[in-house]
């Protein structure tokens, strides 16, 4: 697992949606052209209680 958005003493500080957008985007690209054979990632946005995923 990567967690993006995460402080190195935990403290949670999400994305803004633009930067969810990029990063999910950055990191398809890149499973899809750097690796071979190539994968599918599966990510996942998880909204927390500040309302930034």
């Amino acid at each position: 697992m990567i967690f993006i958005g995460i402080e190195d003493d935990g403290n949670i500080l999400g994305l803004a949606p633009d930067e969810v957008r990029k990063t999910n985007k950055l990191i398809s690209d890149g499973a899809g052209t750097n690796v071979r054979p190539s994968i599918i990632p599966m990510t996942e946005n998880v909204v927390v209680s500040s309302g930034r995923p």
